[in-house]
């Protein structure tokens, strides 16, 4: 044991250290003598070893916690018979609020013959679909264009049908049909894609197709060729939006040369030279043409142009005058696509990639958006086939969710997934 009069000074002096250095007088508090030197050295070595074997080791740092997993997921798929659909088309087709989907179809076989129509598979508030045929087809078809027909009370659609590459019309009756209304001209047999849109502003749906041909139309439903788009390959996808929010629509192509060609609207069914913008190879055999799909992906409120080759995907970022900026790529992966539809469908206000990818036994792929016009793998949706052809996205069953749609057409059926839960966002 140290004397006291050694150890007298050290508490004293550990007594005002820890009120702050001062006893509440203002006298200074004692000095220890030159020969506690080494007591003191000694005392405070043992301080710091209690100290130490008090003070506990630091724990390792505890690894982040795992991302939760995706809680958007979708119920079991249900699956429509729809022989030789490959495409397909949603609309509200009988204006009962809920979102239909409408297919060509084929019937028959090489020995008996082919029976080629128009399917409609009308949608029951989610409970289910009625099947009906609304029109009879000459001859086989893929694309089809549905919109409603201004001042009419009814619904249209552009089909590219026929031995002679034509674009048929119909319309809709007053017995849940259609009738052939009008044969479009055309010269070409790359109409692969054809919309309705009013390209000059007179209120009459007129015709425009992937191989460049522009139809105006009538008020009587006669349509003449007013324009073509110069330079456009009939191999291009196409998609019309206002770019420029000048009331015209404009037109962007895609093509498998990997060109995105721009034409801006003037307003009366003609468009200007087209702009092109040319995205990398980046080592893709091109096996056949190009889609281009037209949103706002980076939330700027301008409209971006999510277009794709054989295998890759790249996103065009829209400065709001018809121009765009040089290509990202959309995804990090290579995929063999067939069909994609860009779409939020996790409801988180950033539209999110919806893939279908060929020759894939669970065949549809969700991509989400980071809203900088790139998309990141979250899920694999199961449609109930393989190889899905084409694929869409609509709230069948008025919940507020987006529903998966995709066709399959070499197993002769359109399958439906339905969204279950979207709390926490893919």
């Amino acid at each position: 044991m140290k004397p006291a009069n050694v150890l007298l000074p050290i508490l004293i002096s550990l007594v005002l250290s820890a009120c702050g250095g001062s006893s509440g007088s203002d006298a200074e508090p004692p000095q220890p003598s030159e020969t506690n030197d080494s007591s003191s050295d000694s005392t405070q070595e043992e301080a710091d070893s209690t100290a130490s074997e008090e003070t506990p080791e630091p724990s390792e740092p505890t690894a982040p916690p795992k991302p939760s997993e995706p809680v958007v997921s979708f119920s079991a798929p249900s699956l429509l018979s729809a022989n030789n659909a490959y495409w397909f088309s949603i609309f509200d087709i009988d204006t009962d609020g809920a979102s239909d989907i409408i297919a060509p179809t084929m019937e028959g076989d090489q020995w008996t013959g082919y029976t080629y129509s128009v399917t409609a598979f009308s949608n029951l508030d989610g409970h289910g679909f009625n099947r009906a045929t609304i029109a009879d087809l000459e001859y086989g078809a893929s694309w089809i264009s549905l919109f409603e027909v201004p001042n009419k009370n009814s619904i249209g659609f552009f089909i590219p049908t026929g031995a002679d590459c034509s674009i048929a019309y119909y319309q809709s009756n007053e017995t849940d049909g259609f009738d052939g209304f009008a044969s479009v001209p055309s010269i070409s047999c790359g109409n692969r894609y054809v919309l309705g849109k009013d390209l000059n502003n007179d209120q009459v749906i007129d015709s425009i197709s992937n191989a460049g041909h522009i139809n105006i139309a009538s008020n009587d439903g006669e349509f003449t060729t007013s324009h073509d788009l110069i330079g456009l390959t009939s191999g291009a996808a196409l998609a019309i939006s206002d770019l420029d929010k000048d009331g015209a629509g404009d037109a962007v192509t895609f093509d498998g040369d990997r060109t995105l060609a721009v034409f801006m609207g003037i307003g009366d069914g003609s468009f200007e030279t087209a702009n092109l913008y040319l995205a990398p190879d980046n080592g893709c055999f091109t096996s056949h043409g190009g889609l281009v799909v037209l949103r706002d992906v980076n939330g700027d409120e301008n409209i971006d142009a999510v277009a794709a080759d054989s295998c890759n995907i790249f996103s065009f970022l829209g400065n709001g005058d018809g121009t765009f900026s040089e290509p990202l790529k959309a995804i990090s992966s290579s995929p063999v696509w067939s069909d994609y539809e860009v779409a939020d469908i996790n409801s988180d206000g950033v539209y999110d990639l919806i893939l279908a990818e060929a020759n894939q036994e669970t065949s549809v792929t969700i991509y989400t958006g980071k809203g900088d016009g790139t998309f990141e793998h979250a899920a694999q949706v199961d449609t109930g086939a393989p190889d899905a052809m084409q694929v869409g996205a609509a709230d069948l069953n008025n919940d507020g969710l987006l529903d998966v749609i995709a066709s399959h057409g070499y197993h002769n059926t359109i399958g439906i997934a339905l969204q279950t839960d979207s709390d926490s966002g893919l």
